[in-house]
């Protein structure tokens, strides 16, 4: 990969993006647990040094999904814009920045995570980390 600053490109594109979807798992995860459980369990405990407000729920709730979508679209669209042939081509060694590799990458790293997820949530929970 260093020979060719596209790979270099690419990852930074796809994994940019990749980074998105990771705020919008997270508000998606809060949501179910809670987000004013989360906020005074998780967040404002005794051991705290940084106490959130209740504005913390409403960027979760709200800001978090909109700011996902409002660049999403616009990602999407300037993918579309630099290449309107190839914006979905997932191997297209001439264009770094397209859509399908995103989808291609991201989902396949979507694919080992979830096959492999009770296997990680077990270890976790034998080495005591989680619940």
């Amino acid at each position: 990969s260093a020979l060719s600053m596209k790979v270099f490109d690419n990852q930074d594109w796809t994994w940019g993006v990749a980074l998105i979807l990771c705020g919008v798992f997270f508000a998606l995860v809060a949501r179910r647990y809670g987000v004013g459980r989360l906020r005074t369990e998780g967040l404002n405990h005794k051991h705290s040094d940084i106490h959130v407000g209740r504005w913390w729920e409403t960027l979760v709730r709200v800001v978090v999904p909109a700011e996902a979508a409002v660049l999403t679209c616009w990602l999407l669209y300037q993918a579309w814009a630099d290449n309107p042939e190839g914006w979905l081509l997932p191997f297209d060694p001439d264009n770094a920045f397209n859509v399908g590799t995103v989808l291609f990458q991201v989902g396949l790293a979507a694919l080992i995570l979830y096959c492999f997820n009770r296997k990680i949530a077990a270890s976790v929970q034998r080495e005591g980390g989680a619940g």
